[in-house]
């Protein structure tokens, strides 16, 4: 496994201070953004050496970063600062070798030293998959509940904020990036012991002392907090999660993460979900349809002309549901399924997720505002000739909708 680095901390202001050769430029820009938080706080700085804190997030469909915090050396008024280390390897290796365990790399020591040196070289590495974590009965059913709540904050767009971190709560947060389904590991992002309640990811867990802000965007959960389970955290459970036991071909296969319907919330399910419930009476008239998405802040996005030329592939039978984060925008694409339909093709359902996550970053792209126009537009053909591979014409209105996106964002420079 190939792994770059990054070191990012303050000299006269926060910078990039090292740098492996074998990382493109425009990763290094996105591991530029400092959004963490800061702290003078003597417990919190000496506790990351035994407690990590740290970030997961994709830099593209291709690279995939865990980014460790660690104290950094005192700034010309002498406040303290944080030094921010980077590894950087290939999406499919942290989803399929990896398993979307961060530990897997933070127990690497040689990633995370520095000597202040500004080359550093790429690190080859041959990491495996730690023990599995060991859940007891209640972190059981901590894992499954932040599952539940991270799905449903998918499906309306929202970002989900957890208060405050004990020592006990490490393998709780572990495991819910591990049992993510492999469909969604590199589109969800997180951050670890962070220290600004507002930071952009999909999954946030606050070190001690932070107090989380409220906001529409923001779903603030405790683990206290009773949450009805989704099917994909039932399936786990009733897998024997209670029990210790990890069903990982249903985190390596599930598909449909994200994608609530009204059908599928588990309104009538027992308290004990390893319990079997009668499934909710449905409507035989009506196919299984998605919940309407929250996507009011695209409306005036540069983006909008890529959602209507999308929403044109629903004449060829095209299902979309869209999600839009801060930090990440998943597309959840789904057949219509009616009554009685016979099971679909293996194949043709995994050609359906390749063209869902596919879309999903084209319209990433569209919508950028933070990232140079030639890095967007390089990522964009490319995402656009691996579209055309598997379905031409949506890859056809994919590049419709981007001539139609720069065409408006030349008009409003000329006015």
């Amino acid at each position: 496994m190939k792994i770059q680095r990054h070191i990012f901390g303050s000299r006269k202001g926060y910078q990039t201070l090292a740098v492996t050769a074998g990382l493109d430029p425009r990763s290094r820009r996105r591991l530029e953004s400092f959004a963490f938080g800061q702290t003078g706080r003597a417990d919190y700085l000496d506790s990351l050496a035994t407690r990590p804190a740290f970030v997961c997030r994709a830099l593209d469909y291709k690279t995939f970063a865990v980014t460790r915090v660690l104290p950094g050396g005192p700034d010309d008024n002498g406040r303290a600062t944080l030094l921010l280390v980077s590894a950087v390897l290939d999406t499919h290796e942290w989803i399929c070798t990896l398993g979307g365990d961060p530990g897997a790399l933070l127990s690497q020591d040689q990633l995370w030293q520095w000597a202040g040196q500004q080359t550093l070289s790429t690190v080859f590495s041959t990491p495996h998959r730690l023990t599995e974590p060991a859940l007891d009965g209640s972190a059981a059913k901590q894992v499954a509940t932040l599952l539940s709540v991270i799905e449903r904050a998918i499906a309306s767009g929202q970002r989900v904020v957890v208060p405050n971190a004990p020592g006990e709560a490490d393998q709780v947060f572990r495991a819910t990036l591990m049992l993510l389904p492999d469909q969604v590991k590199d589109l969800v992002s997180s951050a670890y012991r962070a220290l600004n309640p507002e930071m952009p990811v999909d999954f946030s867990w606050l070190a001690e002392g932070v107090s989380p802000s409220g906001g529409a965007e923001i779903i603030i959960h405790r683990l206290t907090d009773e949450t009805p389970l989704t099917p994909y955290a039932i399936q786990l459970i009733r897998s024997g999660l209670a029990d210790g036991r990890i069903a990982w071909d249903i985190v390596r296969t599930y598909q449909n993460f994200g994608l609530i319907t009204e059908e599928s919330e588990p309104t009538n399910v027992a308290s004990d979900p390893t319990e079997p419930t009668e499934p909710a009476e449905a409507n035989p008239a009506t196919s299984v349809k998605p919940k309407r998405i929250a996507i009011g802040k695209l409306a005036k996005s540069a983006a909008m002309p890529a959602v209507l030329a999308i929403a044109a592939g629903a004449v060829l039978g095209i299902g979309i549901g869209i999600s839009f984060n801060m930090g990440t925008r998943i597309n959840h694409i789904q057949p219509n399924m009616e009554k009685n339909q016979p099971a679909a093709d293996p194949k043709e359902v995994s050609i359906v997720q390749q063209r869902n996550l596919i879309l999903g970053r084209i319209i990433l792209n569209l919508d950028r505002s933070d990232e140079s126009q030639i890095d967007s537009a390089q990522e964009l053909r490319e995402l656009i000739e691996r579209l055309r591979k598997i379905d031409p014409v949506a890859a056809e209105l994919a590049d419709l909708a981007w001539k139609k996106t720069a065409l408006t964002g030349e008009l409003a420079r000329t006015k």
